[in-house]
């Protein structure tokens, strides 16, 4: 078993301009709107660069390292940062619509995680069913980051969490998440030889 070649496939597209020997004036094809820089790159390089960065948790610059080694692209972390932004903006209504679901489901599950950001502290936020999950990173990790992540205000089902104080600011039924009493008990057990 083997991989073949990863050899990057690269379109170029001429646009004429020509003078007119009659008039004297410059005539100039239509360039589609879709080419609008010298050089683009195409989707399926979108879709890697955002598989590694969010899937992968890859940072830019080991993206960067990544696609130079295996596919001799070189791509600048600014085009890097422009591929996510641009994908992501085109999310806006799927994250609105996963933000209702969640809201509105009997039982969500409800963690956050530590991560740097920037060399600064942030959290990662979840809301998860057994169908969908949604994350939200906010440097914060109280009630107002669990605000701006648009779905414990409006939500009046089951939330399972780790009885972290902030979530109890919420109107909803509080389960304690079965995986955190574990380690609470072993805890006790462990440390405090109760």
């Amino acid at each position: 078993v083997d991989l073949p070649p990863i050899k990057p496939i690269t379109t170029e597209h001429r646009f004429w301009a020509w003078v007119c020997p009659k008039c004297g004036k410059t005539h100039r094809c239509a360039i589609p709107t879709f080419l609008s820089k010298s050089i683009q790159y195409g989707p399926r390089v979108a879709a890697f660069v955002i598989y590694l960065n969010i899937g992968q948790h890859m940072p830019y610059d080991r993206i960067q390292e990544m696609l130079a080694a295996v596919t001799n692209l070189g791509i600048s972390q600014g085009t890097i940062r422009n591929m996510i932004r641009r994908i992501s903006l085109g999310l806006k209504q799927f994250i609105l619509e996963l933000q209702r679901k969640l809201a509105a489901a009997s039982v969500v599950h409800f963690d956050e995680t530590g991560m740097m950001v920037d060399a600064i502290n942030h959290w990662i936020h979840s809301a998860s069913t057994e169908t969908e999950v949604c994350y939200f990173p906010h440097p914060k990790r109280g009630k107002e980051a669990m605000d701006a992540g648009g779905i414990l205000p409006q939500f009046r089902g089951v939330g399972i969490h780790d009885f972290w104080g902030a979530y109890f600011r919420f109107d909803f039924s509080h389960g304690l998440c079965c995986t955190h009493l574990l380690r609470e008990l072993v805890y006790q057990e462990e440390e405090l030889r109760h």
